[in-house]
């Protein structure tokens, strides 16, 4: 008894020292964030300042010459300077190219933040009857900017978002309940994602499946109307399978997808989740098992590798290791090992990073019990977009991976674009 209660006390010490040094490392982490946030501030205040004469006429170098972009950025200049980024050019010249319904010179800037600006812009130039904020978000969707934005203008002159989807503007298979529930609905950042919710909602999906989906390579992008058609259907399966777990969403789509590039006519009709569930896993332990193909070399995609070293001292003098390493995936034999160390389909991203579409990077952690692989990362390279960035089982990333993500993200100049409510 005596040698149980001993046991019982000194696994409480450990616990109790273990949370300590914890939360001292999460303290750390925090004031190291907080000094390179410093440090990033103060070399933005050190600049020269750059005129907007130049910064538009910058923006316009190397562009076929447009009029009406030059008087868009002219007004932008003149009102807004802060507007003047190369990351909202893209926007800016899909604002140009469309039809007006007021000239930007009447525009009344209202806001300090870049998005807020953008915004009262986007109202102001297109705006003949008052939208939710988050349809503005299309302007700058990345990929999927051009025909998103089309369907934003034409809503918002007056059309019907119903109608835009029957023209095939819209290629989401939108039915009219959907349309209004969408218009409906502020509370997305983003146009698309305030899509796929009301997707969701039509099939009577829960949130757990809304955030699962917006993961997703069929969630997060738009597709050809015959695609999104199909991924329509697949969302209706899950939404009549709720006992789906929402951790297995993500790799029965890359299961669902490898099958229906097996066999074009691949339908969901009939299947069960028990089935599907097992087929898929077999599948996935397949690939992670795989060396076939190992010599498959995959070509750099520019971006630098990187370590950060956040090792320390702690109260007791005591030398605590914390070195992250993020280096890419250019194999793949390694591809594979990736799969099979971490329980996800990453393998079945070696046709798109083979196609320059995405770059895969695995973040690791040395430290004083060893060498771990913490998250396995996704790059679009078209948009410049850390699109996942998933642990084993495909876990979410904790908070001290998140810091380590956004210093690379920001050494290699890229956006964190994870799933989001």
């Amino acid at each position: 008894m005596r040698g149980r209660k001993r046991s019982a006390s000194l696994e409480s010490r450990r616990l109790k020292t273990s949370a300590r040094c914890a939360r001292e490392r999460y303290r750390e982490a925090r004031r190291r964030d907080a000094a390179a946030r410093l440090t990033r501030m103060r070399a933005a205040l050190a600049r020269q300042p750059e005129s907007p004469a130049a910064a538009a006429d910058r923006l316009l170098a190397g562009r076929p010459d447009s009029p009406r972009l030059r008087e868009l950025l002219g007004v932008v200049a003149e009102l807004s300077p802060r507007l003047l980024d190369p990351d909202l050019l893209g926007a800016l010249e899909l604002v140009a190219r469309a039809e007006w319904v007021r000239p930007p010179a009447t525009w009344q800037p209202q806001g300090k933040s870049a998005e807020r600006l953008f915004r009262g812009l986007a109202e102001h130039v297109f705006g003949r009857y008052r939208m939710p904020p988050y349809v503005w978000s299309a302007f700058t969707a990345g990929d999927d900017a051009a025909t998103l934005a089309q369907v934003v203008v034409h809503v918002a002159a007056g059309g019907s978002l119903y109608r835009a989807v029957q023209d095939g503007l819209m290629p989401v298979p939108l039915t009219r309940a959907m349309c209004h529930d969408l218009l409906s609905n502020a509370g997305e950042p983003r146009f698309l994602d305030a899509v796929r919710k009301a997707q969701v909602k039509a099939v009577g999906g829960d949130g757990r499946l809304f955030r699962a989906w917006i993961t997703t390579r069929a969630g997060r992008g738009l597709h050809s109307r015959e695609d999104e058609t199909f991924w329509q259907g697949v969302l209706a399966w899950f939404g009549a399978n709720p006992m789906v777990a929402p951790v297995d969403v993500s790799p029965l789509v890359d299961y669902i997808e490898q099958r229906r590039t097996e066999v074009p006519r691949f339908s969901m009709k009939g299947r069960t989740a028990t089935a599907l569930v097992r087929d898929m896993r077999t599948w996935h332990a397949r690939l992670a098992k795989e060396r076939g193909a190992s010599g498959r070399v995959f070509t750099p995609s520019g971006l630098q590798p990187m370590d950060i070293d956040r090792s320390r001292t702690d109260w007791r003098g005591r030398r605590i290791v914390e070195v992250w390493h993020f280096r890419e995936i250019l194999n793949a034999g390694s591809l594979a090992d990736e799969g099979r160390a971490m329980d996800h389909c990453v393998y079945s991203y070696a046709r798109e990073i083979e196609t320059g579409r995405c770059a895969i990077w695995a973040l690791t952690l040395r430290d004083d019990t060893g060498h771990w692989r913490r998250l396995t990362i996704e790059v679009r390279l078209a948009t410049r977009q850390i699109v996942q960035a998933r642990g084993r089982f495909n876990a979410k990333a904790e908070p001290r991976e998140m810091l380590a993500l956004e210093a690379w993200a920001g050494r290699n100049q890229l956006t964190i674009a994870l799933g989001r409510w």
